[in-house]
């Protein structure tokens, strides 16, 4: 982590983190897109959806 980010207000921690998120999602969509659009064999593209049950 950066020197300048250690002394950011949480909210603005927070925010920078969502930020990431976004970009990371982005990319990560846009590499499927681009490279898994025929199917591709990576495991993390292939994860079950996890349970909504609470039992």
């Amino acid at each position: 982590m950066s020197v300048r980010a250690r002394y950011l207000p949480a909210y603005e921690l927070t925010k920078s983190f969502r930020l990431l998120i976004a970009l990371f999602s982005i990319a990560d969509t846009r590499r499927r897109t681009l490279y898994c659009a025929g199917g591709c064999s990576h495991a993390w593209h292939n994860l079950s959806a996890p349970s909504r049950d609470a039992t």
